[in-house]
């Protein structure tokens, strides 16, 4: 929630779920009906990848120092990879539903050490992409206390090792 507030986000979250108990992943998702034009800094995290979910259509600027990485309609259904300690800045020009995931280093590492990946393995950065995979994964986390009651966060950590195994497969850096 810290990060949320030092990020600009001033609406309620709507979902705040973690650290999970064997991913330590946490699960995080806010809208905004408004635009804020209002340029916001991104905190970094460094010690975290960042998942950004789009769940419904979110018109933006982002910057990566002073470059500009993305001007314009973010899909619905799209998602990012942002790696960890990436700051980054970006302004708000729609009502947005996004859902961020925070995955420990320490977590991917992990998983790139138990599948016999290269040392230094880790996920790269993306650009917002579309992908039915990741979009099922993050609802199925989202609706997790439905599905699971009392195993709620057992079943999201699950969850977790699945979209990370699957993004692996797809967006590893050697």
């Amino acid at each position: 929630q810290d990060w949320f507030l030092r990020s600009g986000v001033t609406s309620p979250l709507l979902t705040c779920v973690g650290p999970l108990p064997r991913t330590r992943a946490s699960i995080a998702r806010w809208s905004r009906r408004q635009a804020d034009s209002a340029i916001q800094v991104v905190s970094p995290h460094p010690d975290s990848y960042r998942i950004a979910v789009m769940l419904e259509p979110l018109e933006s600027q982002i910057w990566v120092g002073d470059r500009v990485v993305w001007g314009g309609m973010i899909g619905a259904n799209r998602f990012r990879i942002c790696p960890p300690g990436a700051p980054s800045r970006w302004r708000q020009l729609s009502g947005c539903d996004i859902v961020n995931l925070f995955i420990p280093v320490d977590t991917v590492e992990a998983l790139c050490a138990d599948a016999g990946l290269p040392d230094g393995a880790r996920l790269a950065g993306t650009l917002f992409a579309p992908d039915r995979q990741v979009l099922d994964l993050v609802w199925k986390m989202l609706d997790a206390q439905a599905a699971a009651g009392p195993l709620a966060a057992r079943y999201c950590d699950g969850l977790v090792d699945a979209l990370l195994c699957y993004l692996l497969e797809r967006h590893a850096a050697m």
